[in-house]
């Protein structure tokens, strides 16, 4: 167990973990002027407006981090350090995690950190980018300096208005802890968080898998970057990390998120859909992918109704290289006639019920009127088929909430990105369940028809939430790996070598 715990100073190892990093700091700044240094010393640590945490594992020192008060509105992140022998295990994380809670106790709006410029501190900016910080200029007292690269994250929305970079993140709301879920992360996997709305959403990201143990793993090349996202209600670690892991073992880049008030991301209150938040967490989550690797071309990768998201957003924008809809739902109105069919008109009728008690808890500020994501046959819920509970339960850590809010419902028949597909001009890949009892399957045969040329249809003897584990993940993740090969080798291919005219 790690405890994080406020330090005076007083104890030696906390002494030699400041000079071993104040040493370690001078070997990276390859002979910087001293006014180029701004790293605290051990009587500078002492001072009032400074608070010094260290991270302590049993009676063992493992690292440290300091949070300089600034202004009311203002701190200042100095004196991060993990111990050598205990890199790689997520402690900068932990520890960065602890003081941006702990400038969001005190009301901070700001908070900032100086770095250095050189190839040394690579592994540290791409850090501080990875959880949302963003490149600023001088602040406080600092000065333009090209030894020094300047960075800063806004804990309040009022405070972005003017800042223009798209990485802000931004903290908990007034009303308490908004944090979501804390999970370990899977092998391979780095922690991200960027801010969708003034809430911060959280996920990891595969890179590459022959660069991810190099320190410059986050700026490492790679064919494509994509974008992942679970289905309704569900959360990335529940099924979706087994498609990452492969695709980034093939040489693609993956991010992957929690969308703001389900899993790993933020917000209150907890499990609360709506299509339009979670199209704009897809949009954050693109800018952030496009931040961390800007000449990568971008692919977006949907599951169930995670794919109606994706095509929406390729129908809408110009800078999508491909796109993966795995067991799509891709026509709400054919879902809800679907579980009509399934349930018949009374079950339909109570679920629209508590949609509309939903809907007005919102209008006036109260708790939502939760349905269960998943339920046996027969009960109240979003999905009730014979394999739905089941199949949920079985990908899905012990710490999963199965309920999610009632309201999308009023709002599901109306989502209907089948009629958008038209406008998609990039590749697509469509895989469908052909015993899929969640989505149904007709609206895949028929974008797959209006796409024309530009569908790559494949089809699988599966239920809906058999491709993600054994077998039929490997098959689908396969074809998913020969699809992007293929289609971005030929989005790369010199004009005079394309296999079709230029439009």
């Amino acid at each position: 167990m790690i405890d994080i715990v406020e330090d005076d100073l007083s104890r030696l190892e906390m002494v030699d973990m400041i000079q071993a990093h104040l040493e370690n700091l001078d070997e990276l700044s390859q002979g910087s002027p001293p006014e180029s240094r701004h790293a605290l010393g051990i009587e500078q640590l002492k001072a009032p407006e400074v608070t010094l945490w260290g991270a302590w594992e049993g009676d063992l020192l493992i690292g440290c981090v300091a949070l300089k008060a600034l202004s009311p509105e203002h701190g200042e992140i100095k004196s991060m350090r993990t111990a050598p022998e205990h890199l790689r295990r997520g402690i900068a994380s932990l520890l960065l995690r602890h003081v941006i809670d702990q400038a969001q106790a005190r009301h901070y709006h700001r908070l900032s950190l100086e770095t250095g410029s050189q190839p040394g501190f690579s592994a540290a900016r791409a850090f501080y980018l990875r959880h949302g910080f963003s490149t600023c200029a001088p602040f406080d007292n600092y000065v333009e300096d090209p030894n020094s690269v300047y960075m800063t994250m806004y804990l309040n929305k009022r405070h972005e208005q003017g800042h223009l970079h798209t990485l802000k993140t931004v903290g908990h709301s007034a009303g308490g802890s908004d944090d979501g879920t804390q999970l370990p992360l899977p092998q391979g996997a780095v922690e991200i968080a960027f801010s969708s709305a003034g809430t911060i959403c959280r996920g990891w990201h595969f890179p590459p898998v022959e660069f991810a143990t190099q320190k410059d793993a986050m700026d490492s090349p790679a064919p494509a970057t994509l974008v992942m996202a679970p289905g309704l209600g569900g959360i990335i670690d529940g099924g979706l990390s087994g498609y990452a892991s492969r695709l980034s073992q093939a040489g693609y880049r993956v991010v992957g998120f929690d969308y703001r008030y389900f899993g790993r991301s933020n917000g209150k209150p907890r499990q609360l859909l709506t299509i339009h938040d979670q199209l704009k967490d897809w949009a954050a989550a693109i800018a952030f992918a496009q931040h961390l690797a800007p000449a990568s071309p971008l692919v977006l990768w949907g599951t169930s109704f995670s794919s109606a998201h994706v095509m929406t957003l390729a129908a809408r924008r110009h800078d999508v290289a491909a796109v993966i809809a795995q067991n799509p739902m891709l026509d709400g109105m054919a879902s809800v006639l679907a579980k009509l069919k399934h349930n018949g008109p009374g079950s339909i009728l109570k679920l629209s019920q508590v949609a509309i008690e939903d809907w007005l808890r919102g209008r006036v500020g109260m708790q939502p009127r939760y349905i269960p994501i998943a339920a046996e046959p027969g009960q109240l819920a979003a999905l009730d088929t014979d394999d739905a509970l089941e199949g949920i339960t079985s990908l899905v850590p012990e710490t999963f909430d199965n309920r999610m809010s009632a309201r999308v419902l009023l709002t599901l028949g109306l989502y209907r990105p089948i009629r958008k597909v038209h406008r998609i001009r990039c590749p697509v890949l469509l895989q469908l369940c052909r015993r899929d009892t969640v989505t149904p399957i007709a609206p895949g045969y028929r974008a797959a028809t209006l796409l024309g040329s530009r569908a790559t249809l494949s089809t699988y003897d599966a239920g809906h939430f058999d491709i993600y584990e054994g077998d039929l993940l490997d098959a689908v993740v396969s074809d998913q790996i020969a699809f992007l090969d293929r289609v971005l080798t030929r989005a790369r291919l010199p004009a005079s070598a394309s296999l079709s005219p230029a439009e």
